[in-house]
């Protein structure tokens, strides 16, 4: 019998299946309760049926809750793992390992993080919520040493054989709480980071987590966003403490809903002389709430929202010429309106569309589904 959510009470739950690029197939299957019998015969003749199944899991999940990040995922038959790759890279995807659904837009996105982390070659980034380890990797060539850290410990075990996979030697991986790893011991061991990397699930960042992060000094902070009202609140913490949104590019992962990616680029400011993140997080730190702001450090004026004649739509003040790349499946007027104040003095500008989405109208589906 199927699962009644209301009631709990039946057998077969729900299933999840993860695709990748090379025809890949992951299938896990979840039961309210194990009944061994039933469970052989259905996941049999499910191998039966599609034996273009690469990896086969199941999970009994007795919860009232459909996640299985702190479940068993037992393998029944084939891999324990499916392949993505990208740019010569290969990700190994575990059952509870993050990985994007649309590989091709993911490229997109990952591009644009890596642009605006501007690396040399001698910078030391640090990346949270590094889940497999597939931006860590991506970045890692332009950059000394990289460190990832993942609260799922199964993903950051996928992460550390991801990346000896790829011959990557400057690359560790931690799992833990990210807001309890980045203390000040663990900075001083693995060195300051120049650039953090943000890629949070939905909720947005713990508000401890963005004292942590602005407390280790990096001079830039690249946030991947899956939600703009979640991200609007980070910026607006970020923003009292010192760090600036110069550019945000929104990516349309999920043409046909209403969801879409941000990534920003944050710089550390300077004001007269004045290193004002250290200054703001001195006084975040004794206050202990962030409503305490000091009035005569802010590093802009009020919100002033126009449009000019080349169709860029600006908000702030006109000193400062940083623009906002949007793609056309996008609200201009509603992201603007959902980030509000954090945007600072970004520019808005929808000039970019075959940037972000070459070949690839909006009213298609994604080429992946997981």
């Amino acid at each position: 019998t199927f699962f009644n959510i209301r009631e709990h009470v039946g057998f077969l739950r729900n299933m999840f299946i993860r695709t990748t690029e090379t025809d890949n197939v992951m299938l896990i299957v979840c039961f309210y309760h194990e009944d061994a019998e039933a469970r052989t015969a259905l996941l049999n003749a499910v191998a039966d049926k599609f034996p273009q199944i690469t990896s086969l899991y199941y999970v009994i999940n007795g919860k009232a809750n459909d996640s299985i990040a702190d479940q068993d995922c037992v393998l029944y038959k084939g891999e324990d793992a499916i392949y993505e790759y990208m740019e010569g890279l290969k990700f190994k995807i575990g059952p509870k390992s993050f990985y994007q659904t649309n590989t091709k837009q993911a490229y997109k996105l990952y591009s644009v993080a890596r642009e605006y982390a501007a690396l040399t070659g001698s910078e030391v980034v640090y990346d949270l919520y590094t889940g497999t380890g597939t931006i860590a990797q991506f970045v890692s060539r332009q950059a000394s040493k990289v460190i990832g850290i993942e609260y799922v410990p199964e993903a950051i075990e996928d992460a550390r054989i991801n990346a000896a996979n790829n011959n990557i030697t400057n690359c560790d991986f931690f799992a833990g709480d990210m807001k309890d790893i980045l203390t000040d011991a663990f900075v001083a061991e693995h060195g300051r980071p120049d650039v953090i990397i943000l890629d949070p699930p939905r909720a947005g960042c713990d508000v401890r987590l963005l004292d942590a992060v602005v407390k280790a000094q990096p001079s830039r902070i690249v946030y991947v966003s899956c939600d703009p009202a979640t991200l609007a609140q980070d910026l607006a913490v970020f923003a009292e403490l010192g760090f600036k949104a110069q550019e945000i590019t929104p990516v349309d992962m999920f043409p046909r809903t209403a969801n879409i990616e941000c990534v920003v680029n944050i710089q550390r400011q300077q004001l007269g002389g004045v290193d004002l993140c250290t200054v703001h997080h001195q006084i975040w730190s004794a206050a202990g709430q962030r409503q305490v702001l000091v009035k005569q450090l802010e590093t802009v004026g009020q919100c002033q929202e126009g449009a000019s004649g080349d169709g860029r739509h600006h908000v702030g003040d006109d000193d400062t010429e940083q623009s906002l790349r949007i793609g056309s499946a996008v609200d201009l007027g509603g992201l603007q309106h959902i980030l509000g104040h954090s945007l600072q003095t970004c520019n808005i500008n929808d000039h970019h569309i075959a940037d972000l989405l070459p070949g690839h109208q909006n009213d298609q589906t994604p080429e992946t589904v997981g």
